[in-house]
């Protein structure tokens, strides 16, 4: 008997874990508690059973009979009723979300963070995910030049957890749909209208932060928050394609031109330079040796005139002592003093010398 009471515990502790997988942190105390009235329960029942078993009672056995049917549909109705209230007194957050209590249809304005709480049988649990999320979506918009373009925007953003119960009170959980598409819709619009179809292929960033500034002040009265808008995807009409396609080979072959002109051009320049510089250095070399000459001369003829110079002076010495000669009488001078004595008598240191 003790080992049939062992098996049936195991068995309830096996039934325990499986209906802590299912029900979440505290069922297996929950079972574990119903386990053991249900062996109280059958103990007495088995007590009882005993004293009706006694010789000379065929009614106590009769009974006991009826009460081995009743007594294990009876136990199952009371698991499975211990079961079921202590599932719906508890509840578990995930993490990343908030709960909302809802109380026989009203919203509680309690948010119940991630983990396990107690709740009452009468109220339900709604989930609203706090993290961040993606959310993406396609439109068409037009251009400044009104020109159609389908567009592929995506945008990050995060609903703050505090914010939970109004969010699911005055929008619901769709609010992605509700509240962040019309309005990504609008501001993607407006700013591409302000730029012409070119602009747009080459301005993508500078578009994505002007609608990120738009609905970040636009989505802060919700409480949601922004991080991001990028702009997956940008498609034009066939027509507007092709037209771009050939502009932009019009463009190419006239940079491609205007290349080759240019380089025309350089060479051209280079090869005048080359002969300007080839004609100053001629037209230098020339000055050059002209000037070489010119001095050439000049020293010479400086040269002639001063010998022509030297020549006259000599001849004028020549003449004027010849002159002189000529006039000469015979006599030395006599050098006197201041009264006339002769101090130096040329004649008589000749004649002396004789």
């Amino acid at each position: 008997m003790h080992s049939k009471g062992v098996a049936r515990r195991r068995e309830t502790g096996g039934d325990a874990a499986v209906r802590t997988a299912r029900f979440g942190p505290g069922a297996e105390e929950k079972a574990r508690l119903a386990s053991d009235a249900a062996q109280v329960f059958l103990y007495m029942v088995r007590i009882r059973g005993q004293h009706l078993k006694t010789p000379g009672n065929p009614a106590g056995r009769k009974a006991m009979k009826k009460r081995i049917v009743v007594i294990p549909v009876i136990l199952a109705a009371l698991a499975f009723a211990l079961l079921s209230v202590g599932g719906s007194l508890y509840t578990t957050v995930p993490e990343g979300h908030a709960g909302v209590v809802i109380r026989l249809g009203q919203a509680m304005d309690t948010v119940l963070e991630p983990g396990f709480h107690w709740k009452s049988p009468l109220s339900s649990i709604v989930l609203m995910d706090t993290r961040w999320q993606k959310y993406e979506t396609k439109t068409s918009a037009f251009s400044k030049d009104i020109q159609q373009v389908d567009v592929i925007v995506s945008m990050s953003y995060q609903m703050n957890s505090s914010s939970a119960v109004k969010m699911y009170s005055t929008v619901g959980v769709d609010y992605a749909d509700k509240i962040m598409r019309p309005r990504l819709l609008d501001a993607l619009k407006s700013t591409f209208a302000k730029y012409s179809a070119e602009e747009l292929i080459s301005n993508r960033e500078r578009i994505s932060t002007e609608v990120l500034e738009l609905l970040t002040h636009q989505l802060a009265f919700y409480d949601l928050t922004v991080r991001e808008i990028a702009i997956e995807d940008i498609d034009f009409t066939d027509a507007f394609t092709d037209a771009i396609e050939a502009k932009q080979v019009a463009t190419q072959r006239k940079l491609q031109t205007e290349t080759e002109q240019e380089q025309q051009t350089l060479v051209a320049e280079a090869e005048a330079n080359r002969a300007k510089i080839q004609a100053q250095a001629q037209a230098e070399r020339t000055r050059i040796e002209a000037q070489a000459k010119a001095d050439a001369v000049r020293i010479a003829a400086e040269a002639e005139a001063y010998r022509l110079e030297m020549e006259g002076k000599n001849i004028t010495e020549m003449s004027i002592r010849k002159a002189a000669v000529e006039k000469w009488d015979g006599e030395l001078p006599v050098i006197a003093g201041g009264d006339g004595t002769p101090i130096v008598d040329m004649r008589g240191l000749l004649e002396g010398d004789h």
